[in-house]
């Protein structure tokens, strides 16, 4: 085999075993059998992904428009790393969690290198986010 060769092989195996960042959406309408790779296919809980160690380092995770009524803290276990953590952002609209003035705190972050963006928080009687030591 030339350099040319070797070096395409290469690349193309690196390409092949790298793990790549997935998106994956929740909904108020969906569904935790969904797989929630897409809008239509969104699941219905926040940390569905994180508490069935789907979602890993470099993950983003789309929250759609709506409300999100949360009896219990939303509990992210799964961390990412510095250059790959794991996103929570709301999307496309305005996503809202409520913990009806509940004495938990809306999320609770128990690993590092987690990025909560674009969401709004209510009704929490204790904190909005937790930080859980390590």
């Amino acid at each position: 085999m030339n350099r040319k060769s070797i070096l395409a092989f290469f690349i193309a195996f690196i390409m092949a075993v790298a793990p790549h960042a997935a998106s994956y959406y929740v909904s108020p309408t969906g569904s935790d059998d969904s797989s929630g790779l897409s809008v239509s296919a969104a699941w219905a809980t926040i940390d569905f992904g994180a508490s069935k160690g789907i979602v890993g380092p470099g993950d983003t995770v789309n929250i759609l428009d709506g409300t999100y009524s949360v009896s219990n803290t939303v509990d992210l276990k799964t961390g990412g790393t510095a250059a790959a953590p794991i996103v929570y952002r709301g999307y496309g609209g305005q996503a809202v969690v409520d913990a009806q003035s509940g004495s938990n705190p809306v999320f609770t972050l128990s690993k590092s290198h987690i990025r909560i963006e674009g969401l709004e928080l209510h009704s929490s009687k204790t904190y909005g986010v937790y930080l859980k030591k390590d």
